[in-house]
């Protein structure tokens, strides 16, 4: 830049640091005079994005601290306490009760096989990062993630607003639909998405209408096709992408607070069977015993 270059053209050659979309309106800022006003809402946008991604990240941190706590506390009563109480129950001679003998096959798994199964536990979780890697596999992924119930919603809600935040802050910026489309397409991370919104450019740029567009493409719901019609004929097309933005982040917000709450105690009910059924299978033959005498 101190040496005459652009300030867009400079980042244009940063790709790593600077994506299209903020080179695009670093340059509409450029040739309109108002570099500073695209950078305000270039911030704001960047800001509403972060927000918007803690906002997913935190609901699902107590979760996963319950998972991970959960499957500490089982391999270690399955590896450590379990060998040494089905020893004593063993030794007594007395034949075990089913529940026990299933404890003990599953002790016996750990113990034995342990480090088998860590392997092949790390080997698949590599293969697995492999292939979401690749093309193929992030269009796998992507569509598996939007057919899982209550899930899929969420994610296909969550694309989509942050799609509406950035053509809205292009078109308010003075680019063409068609062109802040294309931007989006190339900045979003979802395949689908961007195959979608590729395609719509495509049709609109050849002369069709944009809801038409949206609904060929099979992507977006019938309220967002409609949404994008209204905003075309109206002329309002940005101030109705904002709105959307607004109302999806606000239903995903919702959802996600609800969805963690419902989850909290499922995952601790779930861990409360499992060491209940480890108790159970534990006291169970020394009840026997005792019965008998």
């Amino acid at each position: 830049v101190a040496s005459g270059v652009a300030l867009s053209e400079a980042m244009a050659d940063e790709p790593g640091i600077y994506d299209e979309l903020t080179v695009q309106m670093v340059r509409v800022g450029e040739n309109s005079g108002t570099l500073d006003t695209v950078l305000d809402r270039l911030a704001d946008f960047r800001e509403r994005s972060l927000l918007f991604k803690d906002r997913i990240v935190t609901a699902l941190i107590y979760p996963a601290i319950i998972v991970t706590l959960a499957i500490g506390v089982s391999i270690f009563l399955m590896t450590v306490v379990m060998p040494m109480l089905l020893e004593n129950l063993i030794e007594s001679g007395k034949p075990l009760p089913w529940p026990t003998k299933v404890l003990q096959t599953m002790s016996n798994l750990l113990v034995q096989q342990g480090i088998w199964l860590l392997l092949g536990t790390v080997g698949i979780i590599s293969i697995f990062w492999l292939v979401l890697r690749t093309s193929w596999g992030k269009r796998r992924w992507q569509m598996l993630l939007f057919k899982i119930p209550l899930l899929g919603p969420l994610a296909r809600k969550q694309e989509i607003a942050r799609m509406a935040i950035i053509v809205s802050t292009l078109i308010r910026n003075g680019i063409v639909f068609v062109e802040a489309a294309g931007i989006a397409a190339r900045s979003t991370k979802n395949i689908l998405l961007r195959e979608a919104l590729e395609a719509m450019a495509e049709r609109v740029q050849s002369g069709g209408e944009i809801g038409e567009a949206l609904t060929v493409t099979q992507f977006f719901p019938p309220m967002v096709v409609q949404i994008f019609a209204v905003g075309q004929q109206t002329g309002q097309l940005e101030e109705m992408l904002v709105r959307l933005a607004d109302g999806y982040e606000r239903q995903v917000e919702t959802s996600t607070d609800r969805l963690t709450a419902a989850i909290e105690p499922v995952l601790i009910v779930c861990l409360a069977v499992f060491v209940g059924f480890i108790l159970f299978a534990t006291v169970l033959p020394i009840l026997e015993a005792g019965n008998v005498l």
